[in-house]
């Protein structure tokens, strides 16, 4: 097999990146979930609009998810931390991680609107009940 030299190296590095590029800005963990978050946003607008009642909790799902990478994006874009795992999922808590944030001021407002936390709320519940759904049977071994 044969080994790179350094020039060939480099261009192969810009070849895999001209692969991973999203108009000017390149790909960046931020601009991958707000790309990510642009499609869910499609599917569950998409999935409502055929008015089947066997698709909701699909758009329900796919909803939360939209909203969930966009508000990561925005906390990856500012460099703000935030936990994985279940909590991860958690928008009120995603919300509350950047709402300090001067550039981030509007999830602040998101916050203080009461119907729309309830919205959030609700969400999540569906989507933290359904993802972790074995959880919920609060299994106990002896």
């Amino acid at each position: 097999m044969k080994k790179l030299n350094e020039t060939e190296k480099s261009d192969k590095k810009s070849e895999q990146q001209k692969l991973l590029t999203f108009g000017v800005h390149g790909l960046n963990n931020s601009s991958l979930l707000a790309e990510t978050a642009k499609a869910c946003y499609v599917m569950a607008r998409s999935i409502l609009i055929l008015n089947a009642l066997w698709y909701i909790p699909a758009a329900l799902f796919v909803m939360h998810h939209s909203l969930e990478s966009f508000i990561k994006a925005f906390l990856i874009s500012e460099k703000i931390p935030y936990k994985t795992g279940q909590d991860g999922h958690k928008l009120i808590y995603l919300l509350r991680q950047g709402q300090g944030n001067p550039r981030l001021i509007f999830f602040k407002e998101i916050l203080a609107k009461k119907e729309i936390k309830e919205l959030l709320d609700q969400l999540e519940t569906f989507y933290i009940k359904n993802k972790y759904f074995e959880t919920g049977f609060n299994i106990k071994s002896k």
